[in-house]
């Protein structure tokens, strides 16, 4: 089993390799440690742990997600999510989805709570928008991936559950420390914490690879 990566670890590996890196991957793996540096933090809230987590999945990504966005935001998800595994060359990111988290991911792809046509179906029930077919296709597809250990794809439906429950909490439709979504939310944080300082690691060990253009870069 795989044991969390700790931020001092990360940070003393990105201080003594940066300088022969770009600037694009250093300030993205610099504001995303950051981030992972709080998240560390809140060890006893799992609410403040996702929040701090995902933004510094979003620093190392930074880009939104949103996978019903424009085509050419989809292309660009899709394209860091194969590039991220295949510069995996540990496995790690398989070793989280498929034995680590084995018995919780399952768990969340069937959560109809954090599916997002479900709530398009609550927010307009007259578009006949058929969650429940929805649910069971992805959760059928789910199987297949798991089975055949593909990663990209099992990576880009975990973290569409991950978004879901993104949007609720960042948007403030949830309540801190509810009772409601506590499952999920407690299951989102551990993922996270095991993914995030993986994902960052093994862009900080595929320094050369093209990771994109970092948002807001900084202005001198």
């Amino acid at each position: 089993m795989l044991t969390p990566l700790r931020f001092s670890d990360l940070k003393k590996k990105q201080r003594a390799e940066r300088d022969s890196w770009n600037h694009d991957i250093a300030l993205r793996t610099h504001r995303a440690l950051s981030w992972l540096d709080r998240a560390e933090r809140e060890e006893s809230d799992p609410d403040a742990a996702f929040i701090f987590l995902w933004i510094a999945f979003n620093a190392a990504y930074a880009r939104d997600i949103d996978e019903t966005g424009s085509q050419s935001e989809r292309e660009r998800y899709v394209q860091f999510i194969q590039v991220l595994v295949i510069s995996d060359i540990h496995k790690r990111i398989a070793a989280i989805l498929f034995d680590q988290f084995s018995d919780a991911l399952p768990d969340l792809i069937n959560n109809k709570y954090v599916l997002y046509e479900y709530w398009q179906h609550q927010a307009n029930p007259e578009a006949g928008i058929d969650w429940e077919s929805e649910l069971l296709d992805s959760v059928r597809k789910a199987h297949g991936y798991v089975k055949h250990r593909d990663a990209v794809k099992y990576l880009r439906l975990v973290l569409s559950r991950l978004y879901v429950l993104r949007n609720q909490i960042m948007h403030g439709s949830a309540t801190w420390g509810s009772e409601t979504n506590r499952k999920q939310v407690q299951d989102a944080a551990q993922v996270m914490r095991m993914f995030v300082p993986i994902m960052i690691d093994v862009m900080m060990e595929d320094p050369t690879q093209d990771w994109g253009d970092p948002l807001y870069p900084v202005q001198h």
